[in-house]
């Protein structure tokens, strides 16, 4: 998945997303998925998430973690769950397998 795949796929989880990393307000290279997962931390830090926006987006991060794409994989871990992980951070108890560990790990 590319960087632009990417962007498409985190709209489709959280509305608004894309947008706002075309905007300003973004520091984060759109053109990486490394990037476009910094974003997505800064994004999901400003703005209300609702619960069911967290459960899709676990669902999707636990499909990525682990997979066989690898950028993907060690942007989802590194730029993605290692900044979020926290003991009470609603993502946390949604995540599913290496995911899972990777943000108990973290934690």
């Amino acid at each position: 998945m590319d960087a632009t795949e990417l962007t498409a796929r985190l709209e489709s989880l959280l509305p608004g997303f894309h947008s706002w990393s075309e905007s300003d307000a973004n520091v984060s290279d759109p053109d990486r998925v490394h990037g476009v997962f910094a974003a997505a931390t800064e994004y999901s830090r400003t703005h209300a998430i609702s619960p069911e926006q967290w459960s899709r987006l676990a669902e999707f991060l636990s499909a990525v973690v682990g997979g066989a794409d690898h950028p993907l994989d060690e942007a989802a871990r590194t730029t993605f769950l290692k900044k979020l992980a926290a003991p009470d951070h609603p993502l946390g108890a949604l995540l599913q397998g290496e995911a899972r560990t990777y943000w108990e790990y973290w934690v």
